[in-house]
Formats: C-alpha cells, structure tokens, sequence
C-alpha cells in the first residue's frame, strides 16, 4: 500500500501479553481509507490484545501503529462501556453528553432500533445494569453514528473460525 494515504498502518508490530508470551510478530500492514480488514484466530491468540494495542490501550510490546493525521479512530470492545449517568451521555460517550443535540441523538437509537429508550435519553440511571447485551452493542452502534469516526475498530466474537489465523482484506 501507498505509505502517504494509509489510514491505519502497523510497522514491525510485535505484541506481547503481560507475561511476556508474543500474540503479534513482526507485523507489517497498511490499511487504506476505505479497506476493510478483518482480523481471525481461534479464541486466546491475541485479537482483542491486538485490538487494544491499536487502540493505545496495551503497553507490552514494540513496533509503530501509526494512524492518519487528523483522523479519529473509535474502538468498539467485545463488551460496550456504558458509563454512570444519562442515556444520552452513554450515547455521546467519549464526548460529552452536550456535544450532540437532543434530536440527533434519538434518531441515531433510532436509526439502531433503540427508539423504545428515546423518551428516557435524560433518565440518570444504571444503564450498565439496565440494559441487555444486545441493548449496549445497539447503542455502541450509535456512537458510530453520532461521531462518525473515520477508523472503526471492532472486537466482535463470532462462531468459533478454529483453523484460521489471517489477516483478510474483506
């Protein structure tokens, strides 16, 4: 890929867990605006660390993940985070609630058949406990929609894919 219009590129990544065991070697990708690229293994080799070290959050390891000038990347966990308070702040979430108007914000739940939780957008309650597994990605979902980033990492655990172990342009 060309190195200037890479939205996304890791240079020799190598990743290691805690204890030292390396889950990435010697990685060399560039992903273009635009590409999507998914990321298979069998469940315990290292994706979601993989996903956490894209995302800054994973301090073991070495190499460079460089990411486009001015571009904003949103990772999307296994697991959504819903923070304490309103609805709405969990939608804008990292932003703050205030950063999106009302109506923005209940068309994008809408938008990811959330529209039942629309007249509660400024109910402070315990939406972590509140809302289903399902509930959280839908409203993970609308983040994208409400920030429109332009790198999107998603962790999602699909069917059991034992066997493969690639890095695939899809």
């Amino acid at each position: 890929g060309d190195a200037a219009g890479a939205a996304l590129r890791l240079t020799d990544l190598s990743v290691t867990l805690d204890d030292g065991t390396e889950v990435v070697k010697d990685a060399e990708v560039v992903i273009a605006p635009g590409e999507r690229v998914l990321v298979a293994g069998a469940s315990g080799t290292g994706k979601s660390t993989l996903v956490r070290a894209i995302a800054g959050l994973w301090p073991w390891g070495k190499g460079s993940i460089q990411v486009e000038s001015g571009a904003k990347m949103l990772l999307m966990p296994q697991r959504a985070y819903v923070p304490a308070g309103s609805l709405r702040s969990a939608a804008t979430y990292p932003e703050p609630a205030d950063s999106k108007e009302l109506d923005e914000v209940a068309k994008a739940l809408k938008q990811v058949g959330l529209g039942h939780l629309v007249d509660r957008l400024d109910e402070e309650a315990p939406w972590d406990q509140t809302l289903s597994g399902g509930e959280k990605q839908r409203l993970a979902f609308a983040r994208i929609l409400l920030h429109r980033p332009d790198i999107i990492v998603l962790d999602l655990r699909l069917p059991d894919m034992s066997g493969f172990d690639l890095i695939e342009r899809v």
